[in-house]
């Protein structure tokens, strides 16, 4: 008769752990924005993996719509489907029958970050979860904020245009002429800085860095 209490309470257990653990993949979820993404597509992307002891990983990105949805399809240099993930109304899916690639998601939800507008992070993932910044060099951080957090930080070797636009917004305190001369210098900046906005990289809370730059085209 004391063996059908302890059965149950074995069960009970395991459903406990169950649940604890569906809820840690749930915590684990990368951040999504409230809102579809509104950059351009198809792009076609190199993306280079580092971790801390581990050799650098090369992969290509292919991103692509699909009536409502974006396909992210990541192949290793042979060309071997290594993740296909398809994104529709803010849920993911699975592409066909490869397995789920956690770190494959992470990576995409934080490119979407990447490449939001800065004008429209706000409306995306809140004020207050996300922060940007220029340093004197002219390189560009944004990081995204989970839990007070930083969960990802994107950096551009040189600034990128939208980051420079909303540097000068903030601080500008200048006179018509100094509003001219702005206007003048935002221009160039917009000339020199339109491929450097394409090459950056993201590092996450764990020490993983993403090298992004375009794919080459082959001749």
């Amino acid at each position: 008769m004391r063996a059908i209490p302890s059965f149950l309470l074995s069960c009970r257990t395991l459903a406990v752990a169950m649940t604890f653990a569906l809820l840690a993949g749930c915590a684990g979820a990368p951040p999504m924005p409230a809102r579809d993404a509104d950059f351009s597509v198809p792009r076609q992307l190199h993306v280079v993996q580092e971790a801390p002891g581990q050799p650098a990983l090369d992969s290509m990105l292919v991103v692509q719509r699909e009536g409502a949805a974006l396909r992210w399809s990541l192949f290793d240099p042979m060309g071997v489907p290594q993740a296909r993930q398809m994104l529709e109304h803010g849920q993911w899916r699975n592409d066909g029958f490869l397995r789920p690639n956690a770190q494959a998601r992470d990576l995409f939800a934080a490119l979407m970050f990447a490449w939001t507008p800065q004008e429209n992070l706000d409306a995306a993932y809140g004020a207050g979860n996300w922060r940007a910044q220029t340093d004197s060099g002219g390189a560009a951080e944004r990081s995204l904020l989970e839990r007070g957090a930083v969960r990802w930080k994107v950096r551009w070797a040189q600034a990128n245009n939208a980051d420079v636009a909303h540097a000068k917004a903030t601080n500008a305190q200048a006179t018509n002429a100094q509003a001219t001369n702005s206007q003048a210098t935002n221009s160039q900046t917009t000339t020199t800085n339109v491929s450097n906005a394409d090459v950056f990289s993201i590092t996450t809370a764990s020490g993983v860095t993403w090298r992004i730059s375009p794919l080459k085209e082959q001749p």
